[in-house]
């Protein structure tokens, strides 16, 4: 991230801060690496710093006040599209010659 000084009541430019410091750590650009070396093995650990959770609350929460200062919609919110299938009952046995 740069050194910019941000806004933090500025809901776009706080957007703007979060989203770069979300995908500066999913792609894994601020992790830390851990090795360590004993007489005959070597194992290497990266982790990252920050609770992904957290950033990604905050990152949707300034978005939603960014989109409504702009007027507009929400854009984390869902929809579902409801739709109910009943498949056709056949009678539990069937003979051929109730239909005769």
């Amino acid at each position: 991230m740069t050194d910019q000084a941000v806004d933090w009541t500025n809901p776009c430019e706080r957007f703007a801060a979060l989203s770069k410091a979300y995908y500066s750590l999913v792609t894994g650009a601020q992790e830390s690496e851990i090795r360590t070396r004993t007489l005959d093995a070597e194992e290497m650990v990266r982790f990252s710093k920050a609770d992904l959770n957290a950033v990604r609350n905050e990152l949707r929460a300034a978005e939603t006040a960014c989109c409504a200062k702009l007027g507009l919609p929400n854009p984390n919110r869902r929809f579902a599209i409801g739709c109910s299938y009943h498949p056709a009952r056949y009678p539990a046995s069937y003979d051929p010659r109730d239909s005769l």
